[in-house]
């Protein structure tokens, strides 16, 4: 059905009413090499009109909006972080120009969009390529050398000398905080708040105020059935882990470096559609001004929460077991089967471990799949896994899946652990893997699929996974749908996350450390077996559905 809104964008390229829609994205091509052949027409103020609305009208194709809407209503539509994949196929397709992850989801809205699509088009006919050339164009630049220098980051930093201080004596007792509003950051600093040694939190926060910040903090603990009892332990710092001293200023930043007693370094950027360029900043970046502040002053631990996806998919393509003290390493061939975020863990894993040999007194604690409560199976919707489940269930349907462990691990487990290793200054300078603590008895994604359909009014369907992507684009939720072109491209350009290793290669964590270090309580190890756990968590994926 054509939308009225878009009638403009017709009478503009004379293409008649009934046209189907690939006679429009024609039209479209002609109007670009119109503008080859003569670049000027970039310059005329109708020409951003015309891109506003057929980059609206793709939008538009996945989201819904009102009929009667103007080129500037058009121009404010906002851009979702998961449209970015969409759009950049679509430019791709139809504009024959790479558009930058990064630079589609920092544009923010149609209307800025348009201006960096035209920008590149005036850059690239500048060059001399064609029209037909930039539409069968789509290489991307190799960023391998970026994740290269940025591994050894490291290696230029020293910590100060100095005693460690103990973080729980009466004379110390404050925590500095990133990652607050985040699941798993809103139950670890919960946990924190709640251990009487603890005078002071002082959540970093990026908000324009600390009213602001504190309202945050308190919704996500609403969210997640947590209880804000602990207002007088809490003070909130509007800041940025992406400025040298945080955007507080040198003088705030010396004293709040002098009053910490350790540092709880949780804040990142998540995103697994976009590139490591867009995680940059605030992983790579904000890891290597914490590690400043942790050494200012005065020398405070760091407790610093990394992820088993640091390890890549060494473990799934080999077999190989991942131990605890055992650096990631950058693999050229592998390291594009890396997400960006995933490629952001094993640069800030680097950093972390350069850092410990230069004195610097850290843990890293490397936790698995984080879902929901092990009791509640309070979840984060938004979680990529917790949308697919929901989705398979919405559907009916599962994509077969490789013969992959299911690295599934509780919330409120990684809480416990955490918290109890980072009590004891001889944990410190080791990595915990904060996976399943019985992993022998893990199951595979297929089990874990089959359980989920064991609990459904009607058994779920086994289907291809490309046949999976297609139902979801049907029948899924809006914000899965619009994830889809992101998933089929790592289905089959990065196969291994979806159909890499073969029977028997799945790659076990090891938790030996893990286990040394909570040796005097052994009832934070006792949690429930995989299987359990799904079945707790289903009725929470039932509920996403109807979201």
């Amino acid at each position: 059905m054509r939308e009225a809104r878009f009638a403009p964008w017709e009478n503009v390229l004379i293409v008649p009413s009934g046209t189907n829609v690939d006679s429009k994205h024609r039209a479209f091509r002609n109007f670009l090499i119109a503008t080859e052949n003569d670049p000027a027409l970039l310059d005329d103020p109708s020409t951003e009109v015309k891109v506003i609305i057929e980059v609206a009208r793709m939008i538009a194709s996945h989201m819904s909006y009102p009929d009667d809407m103007e080129v500037e209503d058009l121009a404010r539509i906002t851009i979702d972080s998961l449209m970015a994949i969409e759009i950049r196929s679509w430019c791709r397709r139809h504009a024959g120009i790479d558009v930058p992850l990064v630079d589609i989801s920092n544009s923010g809205t149609v209307g800025a969009l348009s201006k960096i699509i035209i920008k590149i088009l005036r850059e690239k006919y500048e060059k001399g390529a064609s029209a037909d050339t930039l539409l069968s164009s789509t290489a991307l630049p190799d960023k391998l050398e970026i994740l290269r220098q940025d591994t050894d980051l490291g290696k230029t930093i020293q910590a100060v000398s100095g005693p460690i201080p103990n973080w729980l004596s009466d004379i110390e007792g404050r925590v500095f905080f990133t990652g607050a509003t985040d699941f798993l950051g809103s139950f670890l600093l919960s946990s924190l708040a709640h251990l009487p040694q603890v005078e002071t939190i002082a959540c970093l926060i990026r908000a324009p105020d600390a009213e602001t910040g504190l309202a945050r903090i308190k919704r996500n603990l609403t969210k997640y059935g947590l209880t804000m009892d602990f207002d007088s332990k809490l003070l909130v710092i509007p800041g940025d882990l992406t400025d040298p001293t945080f955007g507080l200023g040198q003088e705030k930043f010396d004293q709040l470096a002098h009053w910490a007693s350790v540092v709880f370094h949780l804040g990142a950027y998540v995103n697994y559609t976009l590139p490591y360029s867009s995680h940059r900043d605030v992983n790579t970046t904000g890891l290597l001004h914490v590690l400043k502040f942790v050494s200012h002053m005065r020398l405070k631990p760091l407790h610093f929460t990394s992820s088993i996806g640091a390890a890549g998919p060494r473990g799934l393509l080999t077999g190989e077991d991942v131990g605890e003290d055992q650096r990631p390493n950058l693999d050229t061939e592998r390291a594009r089967q890396h997400v960006g975020y995933t490629q952001s863990k094993l640069v800030q894993e680097n950093i972390v471990w350069d850092a410990i040999d230069r004195g610097y007194p850290i843990a890293i604690y490397r936790p698995g799949l984080v879902m929901g409560h092990s009791s509640t199976g309070v979840c984060k919707p938004e979680d990529l896994m917790n949308r697919m489940m929901s989705n398979c269930i919405l559907t009916g349907c599962y994509p077969d899946p490789p013969q992959q462990r299911n690295q599934f691990v509780p919330v409120d487990y990684v809480c416990s652990a955490l918290l109890r290793i980072s009590m004891y200054n001889d944990n410190l300078g080791r990595v915990y893997n904060l996976a399943h603590t019985k992993q022998a008895e893990s199951i595979t994604m297929a089990e874990a699929f089959e359980i989920v359909s064991a609990c459904c009014s009607s058994p779920l369907r086994c289907v291809a996974p490309s046949k999976w992507i297609e139902e979801v684009s049907s029948k899924g939720q809006h914000k899965v749908k619009l994830s889809t072109s992101f998933l089929d491209e790592q289905l089959s350009q990065h196969d291994v996350w979806w159909g890499g290793g073969s029977p028997g290669h799945m790659a076990m964590y090891r938790t030996e450390n893990v286990r040394r270090a909570l040796a005097d309580c052994p009832e934070i190890l006792e949690v429930k077996s995989m299987a359990e756990l799904v079945r707790t968590y289903h009725p929470q994926w039932v509920n996403l559905t109807k979201i």
